[in-house]
């Protein structure tokens, strides 16, 4: 019946858009259709509609976008986004948006015409074009008398939650813990084992490791290879981890201005000073002005490296005296005679 009567509807909107130019309002005026997949549901189920307009190439459309309900009585659960399509060899654009819907009450429902915002092309007047209604029947919850009044169905357990497992498991933790530490303590308690501790390795003094970086990058023959910016690269990175070492500042992040002003408090002589102030100055220009210096200058370099370490060897500390107590002890004796 609700299927006669929609068809009744839409042959109705059909014979009056005849009966009035339906071509002409077709081609100026957008058409509204609104259909709905079934027009017979049960209760709480699920169905789509669809409005479909079809306006003039050029003409701007506006569809409504609903909150959570057409009526009182029926339930929007998504609605799509519209979507269009052209057809070039008629001039009409077609837009599209669905709607899937529910219903909770029972019999007939009615959805209402949906109203949408037109404006024709290169008009700004805009006009409100309505859709068909619909009719929907929502059939309700069928009931067999003649079979017996069920009971009502005891709650559905739910899963432990973290909570609950953890209510449990930490207390029998605890026990357990508690238990092997009582079994340690008074039954399974042995003697200690000696642990053996390996011999530390003699730490290298800085200016031997100093000396040996610079054997060994003497043997690279980097700025003979013309590999000039890594020769002092690496020949100041070795003069700054010494002068680290040796002095106890931090000489790897200064510059190298701050690096002369540190080692003028310290006991430098002063030829190695300036030496270490030319080598420094060389190998700016060299990493950062991109400079070229002479061959003798690449040795030069290397000696005034070598000699600095030298010159800033701490001296040896003097072994302490040994005392004589049985030689003192004695001489006091024959004194005492």
């Amino acid at each position: 019946m609700v299927h006669k009567i929609n068809n009744f509807l839409r042959k109705f909107v059909l014979t009056f858009c005849f009966l009035t130019g339906g071509a002409v309002i077709l081609a100026q005026s957008p058409v509204a259709t609104l259909s709905a997949e079934t027009d017979t549901l049960s209760l709480g189920a699920q169905t789509t509609l669809t409005l479909k307009v079809e306006a003039a190439s050029g003409s701007r459309i506006t569809l409504p976008v609903f909150a959570d309900t057409l009526t009182r009585s029926i339930e929007i659960i998504s609605q799509s986004e519209t979507d269009s399509s052209l057809h070039k060899s008629q001039g009409i654009v077609t837009f599209i948006k669905t709607f899937v819907i529910t219903s909770f009450d029972t019999g007939f429902q009615i959805v209402p015409p949906i109203i949408i915002s037109a404006a024709k092309p290169r008009q700004f007047a805009i006009e409100r074009i309505e859709s068909n209604p619909l009719l929907l029947y929502v059939k309700g919850v069928s009931i067999d008398s003649d079979k017996d009044i069920m009971d009502i169905k005891a709650p559905l357990k739910a899963p432990p939650t973290l909570g609950e497992v953890l209510s449990w498991v930490i207390p029998i933790l605890v026990l357990v813990a508690i238990a092997i530490g009582l079994w340690y303590r008074f039954k399974g308690r042995k003697r200690p084992v000696p642990v053996s501790i390996l011999p530390q390795k003699p730490k290298i003094p800085p200016h031997q490791r100093a000396l040996e970086d610079l054997q060994v990058l003497q043997a690279k023959q980097l700025w003979e290879k013309g590999f000039i910016k890594e020769y002092h690269s690496e020949l100041t990175e070795i003069v700054r981890r010494y002068i680290e070492d040796r002095f106890g500042f931090l000489a790897l992040e200064m510059t190298s201005g701050e690096i002369m002003l540190n080692l003028a408090h310290e006991a430098v002589p002063t030829i190695s000073y300036r030496n270490m102030d030319d080598l420094l100055a060389r190998a700016d220009l060299v990493k950062f002005a991109k400079s070229q210096p002479l061959p003798d200058e690449h040795e030069r370099s290397m000696l005034q490296a070598g000699q600095f370490v030298k010159d800033t060897i701490p001296a040896p500390i003097a072994p302490a005296e040994k005392e004589q107590p049985a030689i003192n002890e004695q001489a006091g004796k024959e004194e005492h005679r």
